[in-house]
């Protein structure tokens, strides 16, 4: 005589946060007496607790303290000798929590870097992604790859305020479906390049210098460089 016990087979996977969701518990019995069913923490990271609690709706759910693997055991037992046990197990992963850092005031025609950071308190070895997003019309954004991202301003960016966003994920490599995302958002001012800021353009071979005015026409962006005796004869005019 045995009892056997089955779970949502969701809940044996990664879970964003600290909290699973609702699942049940299916029973197959073959008790006369079905008994009283126990959880049981049977496997936790160092420092790290959790415990399985009742929804009052026939359904559970596990909340935990810390990242890292849990295992958890529920068993039923009539006081004779039916008895039945499963276990479950499950890898918590604490939510990103980036921010952005770079520069708020910003020159066109320039390359700024922007970096993320991560504030979670307890990382795994986890795999990350970025996702940047950025104004197309603005500038040339380039995804590193490595928590950074390069913007190259359009000379068309003058006086221009927009909104820098990365959406940082963890990527599971198991292949388990795991939506473990968080987003953080930068704001930039675009100001134009000032005459002793490009001054570094005329030792170039070209001898080219960015321009601060935009004339665009077409679809196409106002290039940022022009012959280095254009740009002088505006900054002398100005």
């Amino acid at each position: 005589m045995y009892r056997r016990y089955q779970t949502n087979p969701t809940i044996d996977d990664d879970i964003c946060g600290y909290e699973t969701y609702p699942f049940e518990v299916l029973t197959d019995v073959t008790c006369d007496d079905l008994g009283t069913g126990v959880w049981t923490m049977t496997d936790n990271p160092v420092g790290g607790s959790g415990q399985v609690r009742d929804t009052l709706m026939g359904m559970y759910y596990v909340k935990v303290d810390l990242c890292g693997y849990y295992e958890f055991t529920y068993t039923v037992w009539n006081g004779g000798v039916c008895e039945g046990t499963h276990t479950i197990g499950m890898t918590f992963h604490e939510q990103p929590n980036p921010t952005i850092e770079g520069s708020a005031n910003v020159f066109a025609c320039a390359t700024d870097v922007y970096t993320t950071t991560d504030g979670r308190e307890c990382t795994l070895d986890d795999e990350l992604t970025w996702t940047w997003d950025l104004d197309p019309e603005l500038g040339e954004l380039t995804n590193n790859g490595d928590g950074t991202a390069s913007i190259e301003w359009y000379a068309d960016a003058v006086d221009e305020t927009t909104t820098l966003s990365v959406e940082v994920c963890i990527d599971v490599p198991q292949g388990v479906i795991l939506e473990c995302c968080a987003s953080a958002e930068f704001e930039i001012e675009v100001g134009s390049p000032t005459l002793a800021g490009q001054v570094k353009y005329w030792n170039e071979f070209e001898t080219y210098m960015p321009t601060p005015l935009s004339n665009r026409i077409s679809t196409e962006h106002t290039p940022c460089r022009l012959l280095l005796r254009g740009t002088v004869r505006w900054y002398l005019l100005r």
